[in-house]
């Protein structure tokens, strides 16, 4: 042997030596008791969900609907967010609405599977998740147009029958999905004699459609098809009797009507 001399040993990593830390370190965290209690709550709460969207599922029979999971204040770190709960198995998270606010993928078959997951489940880090649950609620109308009631809507399109309306549609991380929500918007647009003016695209899945409706009942024929997410007014102006232009947010532009109302 050589004195000084050392021979080179190459190092190769394989694909299986490298193990994805799916949990993150650490125990999970509970944030309260997670006990027959809670669990039957939120199985109550699931069955409300499925019969809240019973009449969708049979309109729409191929598209999912979508809940809200609310989470608890001391549990919105995304390191809290209950992945092992919601999950491709049972309703999977497709996005955020406000604030500690969780979207859901929901049919018959996943609410089915939730509810058992949350009745059975025994993992330590399943049931801290549930722990982080505060509600599980339905995406309603009101979400729809933020806030906004549909008969102020309404108003508004009989002082202006040709303003358009913005809709935007979920995005349910699925092309397929997303592709049959889509097909199903478009056959609804022309049943209620409807006419998409623009298609404005931010993103590859962020769409929003511009709309020329020809009736109000139209407002409620959309906004109630499970697969939309937004509508809304475009942003405009609108010049008072003053002379003072005043700017209508689209999704809360109910300042527009009470400044008519009492002639502001």
């Amino acid at each position: 042997m050589n004195e000084g001399r050392y021979d080179i040993i190459k190092l190769g990593l394989r694909d299986s030596d490298v193990k994805k830390n799916k949990d993150g370190g650490g125990d999970p965290k509970y944030f309260g008791d997670c006990g027959n209690e809670l669990r039957e709550f939120l199985r109550a709460r699931i069955k409300e969900l499925e019969q809240n969207f019973r009449k969708d599922f049979t309109a729409y029979p191929d598209m999912p609907a979508v809940g809200k999971v609310r989470l608890k204040k001391e549990a919105l770190a995304k390191s809290h967010r209950p992945n092992r709960i919601f999950n491709e198995k049972t309703c999977p998270i497709i996005g955020v609405d406000h604030f500690g606010e969780l979207l859901i993928k929901v049919t018959p078959d996943r609410l089915n599977n939730l509810d058992r997951v949350i009745k059975e489940t025994t993992s330590t880090r399943a049931e801290a998740n549930i722990t982080a649950i505060e509600d599980i609620v339905p995406n309603t109308i009101s979400d729809v147009l933020a806030g906004v009631n549909l008969e102020t809507m309404k108003k508004r399109y009989r002082e202006n029958p040709n303003e358009p309306i913005k809709i935007q549609l979920f995005d349910y991380k699925d092309v397929q999905t997303n592709r049959k929500n889509k097909e199903i918007f478009n056959n609804l647009v022309t049943q209620i004699r409807a006419e998409i003016l623009d298609t404005i695209r931010y993103s590859d899945t962020l769409i929003s459609y511009k709309v020329r409706i020809s009736e109000e009942s139209a407002l409620e024929v959309l906004a109630t098809y499970i697969g939309v997410r937004k509508l809304a007014f475009f942003l405009d102006t609108k010049l008072s009797h003053q002379g003072k232009i005043r700017f209508c947010n689209p999704l809360t532009f109910q300042s527009y009507f009470k400044a008519k109302e009492t002639g502001r």
